[in-house]
């Protein structure tokens, strides 16, 4: 029974080898040496308390351990401008940190603060062999969905090179479009945009943007500061 508990708070749990092994001695203890039945009190109240501090380790520690070995990363934007993400504080953000903080927004913001909606973009690429047939399917893909044909550019289509043949569609018409131009043997790659106003500032693409970075959420941006919330 011992070896048993301690092989499972290990293993299956994840908890620290020392915590497993008071956990062995524990259980052999109780049921090996005192021959303690199962429907006792004792029984009970240590099984709670066992499952209150596996509850404790797994789901809140060991949850803080993962969050603070989060790293900033830096990486290039599409036009080839390389920065930060998440991107790091700036003026009076730091004050808002501390505010946030405070009041434990995080709680309620991980859930609410996200991004407005999603956008697809499709790129495609064609062949010499199959140029003629991918621009055929474009410019089917255009009469199913009613769009104006000039928009994907189909008659100016470029070979061997990747070409953006909508952009801004919804789930729908990106399934539509990936599924014409694969059936015509074209490579094709589906990019999907966030948009909201937190996120990057683009003239044509994210007009009301404020440029705060790109991000699912603002406050898991919070989640890199030390020490990191759990809300």
């Amino acid at each position: 029974m011992g070896l048993l508990a301690s092989s499972v708070s290990y293993f299956m749990l994840g908890l620290w080898w020392p915590v497993a092994v008071v956990v062995g001695l524990f259980a052999w203890l109780a049921f090996g040496l005192l021959d303690v039945k199962m429907d006792s009190t004792f029984t009970l109240l240590g099984g709670l308390l066992l499952v209150f501090c596996v509850s404790l380790s797994a789901m809140v520690f060991r949850a803080s351990d993962q969050l603070s070995g989060l790293q900033y990363i830096d990486t290039q934007s599409e036009d080839g401008i390389e920065f930060r993400y998440p991107v790091p504080l700036l003026g009076n953000a730091r004050y808002g940190e501390a505010v946030y903080k405070a009041n434990g927004c995080a709680a309620c913001h991980t859930q609410q603060v996200t991004h407005e909606s999603v956008v697809l973009d499709v790129k495609a690429m064609a062949g010499e062999k199959n140029h003629a047939a991918v621009q055929e399917a474009i410019s089917r893909f255009h009469k199913v969905t009613g769009r104006d044909e000039s928009s994907g550019a189909a008659h100016s289509f470029p070979v061997g090179e990747w070409q953006i043949v909508e952009d801004g569609l919804n789930a729908a018409d990106a399934s539509k479009a990936r599924n014409f131009l694969a059936a015509a043997g074209a490579s094709v790659d589906v990019q999907v945009r966030f948009r909201g106003e937190d996120l990057t500032q683009h003239d044509l693409l994210n007009p009301r943007g404020r440029d705060w970075g790109k991000r699912r959420s603002v406050a898991q941006d919070y989640l890199f500061a030390e020490p990191p919330m759990l809300g």
